[in-house]
């Protein structure tokens, strides 16, 4: 009984002995900020300014009205001693009412925004795994992790400035 502990003792040691080394092994990890290269990339520059001119109009129409309602209220503060009951009711009644369609412009706005900033990153979903390979393969990392999972992390791991450097250098190929 003694023999079969020692032998295994011994085999457990030969193993632990034999794999010390690759544990050991320092592991190459690095951070990427995934929105950033997207969003820094001459693709994703351009989409954001092509989403920017579609919603154009949008913006413009849901600045107008808060402009208005900010006419209002100052009309309102400015004129409430010289106005009637009825007509401090009406005024009021038209600043909710302008700051109602504010408010659902807004909502609308950014939920346009939001849809198609998620369609250009999904459109460039393909090109950042090619370059986030590739500095892999460069780098000879083992592991990538987005920013966002990280608490801290120093410069000396951060490769985003190299993966947004390959989405463009495959863009121009």
């Amino acid at each position: 009984m003694q023999a079969k502990q020692l032998m295994l003792a011994a085999v457990a040691s030969a193993i632990l002995f034999l794999t010390a080394p690759a544990a050991d092994a320092e592991m190459k990890v690095a951070v990427v900020n995934v929105a950033q290269a997207l969003l820094q990339s001459e693709a994703g520059k351009r989409g954001i300014a092509e989403i920017r001119t579609e919603l154009e109009e949008e913006k413009a129409a849901r600045d107008a009205v808060q402009e208005e309602a900010t006419g209002l209220l100052e009309k309102l503060k400015k004129d409430t001693e010289l106005m009637s009951d009825q007509e401090f009711a009406q005024l009021l009644a038209n600043i909710q009412a302008k700051n109602s369609e504010f408010a659902q412009r807004n909502r609308n706005y950014q939920l346009a925004l939001e849809e198609r900033e998620q369609r250009l990153v999904a459109s460039l979903r393909d090109q950042l795994q090619k370059a986030i390979e590739q500095v892999v393969l460069d780098e000879d990392l083992d592991i990538v992790i987005p920013r966002t999972a990280v608490v801290w992390a120093g410069e000396l791991y951060d490769v985003t400035l190299k993966v947004t450097e390959k989405m463009n250098e495959q863009e121009a190929e």
